[in-house]
């Protein structure tokens, strides 16, 4: 693995290639440092999934079916995405090292604060192999019941991550930024629905959101959808299950 850092003291680093290459690409797709700061993350996912059209032959949709549930992307997201992916084939085909992590100041004009994380492929699917063996337990008997496991919450939820603009948030704080997922007790078949009972509990949300990152935040009006939906990104989940096998929860 490696850390590219920017700056002029590369001395002719051949790495220093992708990362003036991913620095264009985020100019490309977000037009300001506030958009760059928000979405530098599908920059990321939109380079690796490219690079993974090009080194498998895969087409573009299927990369991407097989990859935004996992990232955990919105429509909106994934829009995005796709057109990174053909920019990225399109205008840098050569560049096939992945890219893990970003991180940099927009407002460092000298790129000095820009270091780079990257991998080969194989090294990213070796990592995520890796990974999966860790954390799967060889012990785990579940007993099934039809499709699903004995023990399961039948609830629906919403799933939230606050976006760069909540509450004034600092790089060091976004980088922090991870996805929390925020049960209710009803069942719901459509996002609608999951809307209208997410409604009462959004000042909840916030402000543990709030806590979670040791933020304040000085607010004039109503926390409602409108502010919830300017601060956060956020998908709704349906069908929430686990995999444990006694049963627990209230239904």
């Amino acid at each position: 693995m490696k850390i590219i850092k920017g700056g002029s003291h590369q001395n002719g680093n051949s790495y220093v290639e992708i990362k003036t290459a991913f620095w264009n690409l985020l100019k490309v797709h977000f037009k300001t440092p506030k958009e760059i700061n928000q979405n530098y993350h599908l920059g990321i996912i939109g380079w690796n999934m490219a690079n993974s059209c090009l080194v498998t032959g895969l087409d573009k949709q299927t990369i991407i079916d097989s990859t935004t549930e996992e990232a955990i992307l919105s429509k909106k997201d994934v829009s995005v995405v796709s057109k990174i992916i053909d920019f990225k084939i399109n205008t840098y085909p050569d560049i096939l090292l992945m890219i893990k992590s970003a991180y940099f100041d927009v407002r460092d004009k000298t790129k000095e604060t820009f270091e780079l994380e990257v991998m080969t492929l194989n090294q990213a699917m070796e990592e995520a192999e890796s990974f999966e063996a860790d954390n799967f337990d060889d012990d785990f008997e579940g007993e099934y019941e039809g499709e699903f496991y004995a023990g399961f919450i039948e609830r629906s939820g919403i799933v939230v991550k606050p976006k760069r603009n909540f509450a004034s948030m600092t790089d060091s704080h976004f980088r922090e930024v991870e996805w929390t997922v925020y049960l209710f007790e009803e069942v719901s078949e459509s996002d609608e629905e999951i809307k209208d009972l997410a409604k009462p509990w959004l000042e909840d949300i916030v402000y543990t959101e709030l806590n979670k990152y040791n933020l304040s935040l000085e607010l004039n009006h109503k926390i409602n959808f409108k502010f919830f939906d300017a601060n956060f990104e956020y998908f709704f989940a349906p069908d929430v299950y686990d995999l444990m096998e006694e049963p627990i929860g209230k239904f």
